[in-house]
């Protein structure tokens, strides 16, 4: 039986922990402060939106929760194509 060096040690070590840590799981539901970092408007912009109801939002008691799929799609939805893909799609007519 030969011996471990040293990298190979911490190499079989750190293969291990990434075997044994559980996998992370993405929240679906967001508070006010996740959308911020999310979509990377100020508290102030997100809690206006909901009142022109213009961001899809829930309310439990006086909390704002969103679902992180639709924050996606709504992120999505204003989406500008840029002048290559303007191109591509009058090139393919």
């Amino acid at each position: 039986m030969s011996a471990l060096t040293l990298a190979e040690l911490q190499e079989a070590i750190a293969m291990q922990n990434q075997a044994t840590q559980s996998p992370k799981i993405e929240k679906t539901v967001l508070g006010t402060n996740e959308v911020c970092d999310i979509t990377g408007y100020k508290k102030a912009t997100i809690y206006a939106f909901t009142h022109k109801r213009l961001i899809p939002f829930y309310k439990k008691g006086k909390r704002l929760l969103f679902d992180r799929l639709e924050i996606d799609a709504w992120l999505r939805q204003n989406r500008i194509a840029p002048i290559s893909e303007i191109v591509d799609k009058a090139m393919n007519l």
